[in-house]
């Protein structure tokens, strides 16, 4: 489970836009440009969380 923050921060901002949505549409436009990730089981905009399947194994910061 990934939850959204609403903690400002001086080098970004999403202006009026939910994070929760911006992020479940770059999912979209990622998946259908052939780049793997993990599946995205679902969201709640209002909640402000996504839930994402695990991979097992290392995170690509770490290769």
């Amino acid at each position: 489970m990934k939850r959204m923050h609403d903690e400002p921060c001086p080098y970004y901002d999403f202006g009026e836009n939910n994070k929760v949505m911006l992020e479940v549409g770059a999912y979209h436009r990622l998946k259908a440009c052939g780049i793997r990730l993990p599946d995205l089981l679902g969201y709640d905009e209002g909640g402000n969380y996504l839930v994402k399947a695990f991979i097992d194994g290392e995170v690509a910061s770490a290769v």
